[in-house]
């Protein structure tokens, strides 16, 4: 699941704070401690830990090391855990993000989220567009939360595809192979249901659960699972409440699905990987 929602989030982590970057430097290596970036941060508000003045927080270089990139003069509100020689540590794990971007999740880590204005309503999934950019060659999908909970759910191996057969829908195996598939035969997609199903079954909500935020939306991607039948693409979801009693995705009652797609007549507008997510408001 990555970093946890941000109440768990702030129980997990030693020091939780909104501060601006003064300066970056690199810090050496030293005893079991790798080399990386150190950045000296003006403390705004400290949320959790007693830190005061400039803090200095370590983070990696990037790439495989999990460091998180800082600029000057920009604020951030920073996740972070402390090593036994009080060193404070940040990465891309964590929850770490321009302030800017996360003034809700601030309300919320304060106490002061306000109650939302809009009506609650079961979650949407709606076609966006096709794609063929940046290594991704297929359809992209608007998933829309429109309850007052978050919702949780598996994205790659929790994706459910039904086909359209003999007047009924009837589960399908998802395309999760990295570029689009020949058409299956029945056998063969039966036996490729039956490893995701056994994949599907064996992942747990507490840890593998991806989640979005309440009145929020996010893209995702779906490769094409056949050509032959009228598909759908669903998830099943589970709220915050129902993860944190212990109920698992895979039982979930709840699942959101998509109009049927037939992709021999199927138009929908081109999207460049810049426009199918990064303008997405996730």
């Amino acid at each position: 699941m990555g970093s946890p929602p941000p109440l768990k989030a702030l129980a997990k982590c030693d020091v939780v704070l909104s501060g601006e970057v003064q300066s970056i430097g690199e810090s050496p290596q030293v005893g079991l401690h790798r080399a990386g970036i150190v950045a000296k941060v003006v403390v705004k508000q400290c949320l959790k830990g007693g830190v005061a003045g400039v803090v200095e927080i370590h983070t990696g270089f990037g790439g495989g090391d999990c460091g998180y990139h800082f600029e000057e003069g920009k604020s951030y509100l920073i996740y972070a855990n402390r090593s036994d020689d009080g060193r404070l540590n940040t990465g891309i794990c964590l929850r770490t993000a321009l302030l800017q971007n996360v003034g809700e999740e601030v309300l919320e880590l304060e106490g002061r989220l306000p109650e939302p204005r809009d009506p609650a309503a079961p979650p949407g999934l709606s076609l966006a567009g096709k794609i063929d950019d940046a290594g991704y060659n297929g359809l992209i999908f608007t998933l829309e939360n429109r309850l007052h909970d978050r919702i949780f759910f598996f994205s790659s191996e929790g994706t459910r595809i039904q086909i359209f057969k003999d007047g009924k829908w009837t589960d399908y195996a998802p395309n999760q192979g990295s570029a689009p598939r020949d058409e299956l035969t029945m056998e063969q997609a039966e036996e490729q249901f039956f490893r995701w199903k056994e994949t599907y079954l064996s992942l747990v909500s507490q840890r593998s659960a991806n989640f979005m935020n309440r009145l929020s939306a996010r893209r995702i991607f779906v490769r094409i699972p056949t050509t032959r039948f009228a598909w759908r693409l669903g998830f099943d979801y589970l709220t915050e409440a129902e993860v944190d009693a212990g109920q698992e995705i895979s039982s979930a009652k709840s699942t959101v699905w998509s109009d049927a797609i037939v992709t021999t007549t199927l138009k929908a507008p081109p999207l460049t990987f810049s426009q199918a997510f990064r303008t997405s408001g996730n």
